[in-house]
């Protein structure tokens, strides 16, 4: 793992996106991108909305609407139109789909298990809990002042970043600066 929290969410996402993929794969079921298995993880966990879905996902309406279409066009899922608000569409797993979908809900929650397994399930209630908390707005920082670029650079060479080819020492790093 990293030393980044982002790179470790993502590095955790993709666990996650690969096991339910070879898991699915292995119960006889095609692979899918990634996109599609998160618009499918959605639905599975009960979001039914498109544009929820798109929000979910931090994608546009028109770029979830594009992958809804092909699902439905492979007979996946049905689209409806929201009987409360007709520009809104609702998504469900079409008849043909449900084994599929509840594979997806099944394997999910033995993942979760093996979770709990590898890393302690006072961990894994610990990370669901810090994961579940409302992070509030995505702050804005405006300009950064020359103090924190410097800071930034010093960190940069510590992760090895700016110049991959070349190992600095701490004594090193701090003469460059």
């Amino acid at each position: 793992m990293h030393g980044n929290l982002l790179m470790n969410l993502l590095a955790g996402v993709y666990w996650f996106t690969d096991a339910m993929q070879d898991n699915l794969e292995a119960q006889g079921f095609p692979r899918t991108s990634r996109a599609v298995a998160y618009v499918l993880l959605n639905i599975a966990q009960g979001e039914h909305r498109a544009t929820k879905i798109a929000k979910n996902l931090g994608i546009t309406r028109q770029a979830v609407s594009q992958v809804l279409l092909g699902l439905q066009e492979r007979g996946m899922i049905d689209i409806l139109e929201d009987p409360t608000d007709r520009r809104s569409q609702i998504v469900n797993f079409s008849p043909k789909f449900v084994k599929q979908g509840a594979a997806c809900v099944e394997i999910l929650t033995k993942l979760e298990a093996e979770i709990g397994k590898r890393i302690g399930m006072e961990n894994l209630r610990v990370m669901r809990r810090a994961l579940a908390l409302d992070w509030g707005a995505p702050p804005t920082y405006g300009r950064l002042s020359a103090k924190e670029i410097q800071h930034g650079k010093l960190l940069w060479n510590a992760q090895n970043l700016a110049d991959p080819r070349r190992k600095l020492t701490p004594r090193k790093q701090m003469r460059r600066s």
